[in-house]
């Protein structure tokens, strides 16, 4: 069973080939976004097993959204593109994508590269629990969990994504609107009330006090931290 994939595309040539993959395997459902935005929020809402992203597509800056993508789940990523520049395929490999395929493509090999990676995936997933550690506590990669004191934590994509990032880098503060370029590609005023609001959510399901946060940090005048070694 190979699941749900999310395919970034809106090249009708391409969007036929992949939609033959159906009639030769049963057991896998496309979802198809023609924007970056529009796939970005079938990201936030769904969970998928693969991601097929195509640079062109609208919207899409292959290694930011790469980025975004991984901010927000470790699900296997082919970059489908009409192009093969040796530094951008490099990039994008560094960047934590899975396999790059230039165009046409061949829906027979497009198949078995799926199948492929699914394999190499299902895998690693069940020996390896990727775990991002704050202090005593854990974020779990593989299931959208915080772990407390034991206890599994329920967290939606976008606190997920949030935690992932201060988690990622414990040393560095983050203004609002970095985090926002970063969570959804905007720095407005609108979008950083809207980080407010996920932030005092997060905390009312992490902290001990939300009031005095000891894990999600607030820096005065400066921005966000994850705090590893904060007392209240």
């Amino acid at each position: 069973m190979l699941g749900n994939i999310l395919v970034f595309e809106n090249n009708e040539k391409t969007i036929f080939s992949i939609h033959r993959l159906v009639q030769m395997d049963q057991d896998v459902t496309f979802y198809f976004a023609v924007e970056a935005r529009e796939g970005m929020e079938q990201l936030r809402k769904n969970r998928f097993d693969m991601i097929l992203l195509c640079p062109e597509c609208s919207g899409v800056v292959a290694e930011r959204t790469v980025e975004q993508i991984r901010l927000l789940v470790p699900t296997p990523i082919i970059i489908l593109s009409n192009e093969g520049r040796e530094t951008q395929v490099l990039n994008l490999y560094n960047k934590g994508i899975d396999d790059y395929m230039i165009k046409p493509i061949s829906t027979f090999e497009l198949g078995a590269r799926i199948k492929a990676i699914y394999r190499r995936s299902t895998i690693q997933r069940f020996y390896q629990e990727d775990v991002l550690k704050i202090g005593t506590h854990e974020i779990r990669l593989r299931n959208f969990t915080f772990s407390k004191n034991g206890k599994n934590i329920s967290l939606t994509h976008t606190e997920y994504a949030i935690l992932k990032l201060l988690a990622s880098h414990p040393e560095k503060i983050f203004s609002k609107a970095e985090m926002c370029q970063r969570l959804w590609q905007h720095e407005s005023d609108e979008h950083g009330s809207v980080l407010s609001v996920h932030i005092r959510r997060l905390r009312l399901k992490i902290e001990d006090n939300p009031a005095e946060p000891t894990i999600l940090v607030t820096r005065w005048g400066i921005g966000y931290q994850i705090g590893v070694n904060e007392t209240p």
